[in-house]
């Protein structure tokens, strides 16, 4: 029994690890550049939507008394699961 509960602490400590992660290994966005014109938010696609990375650049255009309006350049990795949308804060 002892080792069955070794091993379901384990797999806690190392799920709960992946919380600060680096997106696409368990995080789930990073904002990548920020100033007061404009921020760049990568996200991993399966774990966090548009609508999510829009209320983050809607708080730090805010800051600046702008509003965040998306930019239609977009990027992605090859599999579609990293994403990149640029924000203007205009």
């Amino acid at each position: 029994m002892p080792k069955i509960q070794i091993a379901v602490f384990a797999a806690a400590i190392i799920i709960s690890g992946c919380s600060g992660a680096p997106v696409g290994w368990g995080g789930t966005y990073e904002v990548i550049r920020k100033s007061e014109n404009s921020i760049s938010i990568k996200y991993d696609n399966y774990t966090e939507s548009f609508e999510d990375i829009y209320f983050v650049a809607l708080d730090h255009c805010a800051q600046y008394g702008k509003e965040a309006v998306p930019s239609e350049k977009v990027s992605d990795d090859a599999l579609g699961a990293i994403r990149i949308h640029y924000f203007k804060c205009e």
